[in-house]
C-alpha cells in the first residue's frame, strides 16, 4: 500500500508541475490532493485541517507572486502596465493555441511566446524602439519563468511532505 501512495503522490506531483507552467494551479492540485487525504484519514491522521488551511494560503500567495513577479520585473526594466497586461492575455492565449496543437508542449511554448509577444508588442505600441520593447517583453518574460520555477518547486515540496505523511 506504501509503494501505491508513493507511486500516486509522485505521479500527482508531476502532472501539478506540468499543470503549474501551462495554466491551471499546481499548488492547488496539490492543496486537494491533501484535503483528499486528510479526509480519507478522518483528519485524524498527520494532515490536519490546519495544515489544508496553510497550503490554500501559499496556493493563495504563490499565484499573487506569480502575477505580481511579472509586473514588478516589468516595470524595473520600463514596461508598461499596458504591455504587462497584454503578457499575461498574450500567454492565456498562447497557451489555448498551443495547447491545442500540442497539448503540453504547445501549452508552455504558446505561454512563453504568447507572453513576450504581448509585451513586446505593447512596447511598441507605446512608441518604445525594437531593442526597449525586446528588453522590456524579455524581463517580463524572465518574470514569468521565475514565478513558474518557484511555484513548482513549492509543488514538489508539497509532493515531498505528502509522501512522507502517507509513509
Amino acid at each position: 500500500m506504501e509503494i501505491l501512495s508513493i507511486a500516486v503522490i509522485s505521479i500527482i506531483t508531476f502532472i501539478a508541475v506540468v499543470s503549474s507552467w501551462v495554466f491551471f494551479s499546481g499548488t492547488f492540485i496539490m492543496t486537494i490532493l491533501a484535503l483528499v487525504m486528510a479526509w480519507w484519514g478522518g483528519f485524524q491522521g498527520e494532515i490536519q485541517i490546519i495544515h489544508i488551511i496553510l497550503l490554500f494560503a501559499l496556493s493563495a500567495i504563490l499565484e499573487v507572486i506569480e502575477f505580481g513577479l511579472g509586473a514588478v520585473v516589468a516595470k524595473q526594466y520600463g514596461a508598461s502596465k499596458r504591455s504587462t497586461i497584454l503578457s499575461i492575455v498574450g500567454g492565456i492565449v498562447g497557451t489555448i493555441l498551443g495547447g491545442s496543437v500540442f497539448i503540453f508542449i504547445g501549452a508552455l511554448i504558446g505561454l512563453l511566446t504568447g507572453a513576450y509577444l504581448g509585451a513586446y508588442w505593447g512596447e511598441r505600441q507605446d512608441g518604445k524602439s525594437q531593442n526597449e520593447a525586446k528588453r522590456a517583453a524579455l524581463a517580463v518574460l524572465a518574470g514569468t519563468i521565475t514565478s513558474k520555477v518557484l511555484k513548482s518547486v513549492a509543488v514538489v515540496w508539497i509532493g515531498f511532505w505528502l509522501i512522507q505523511v502517507a509513509g
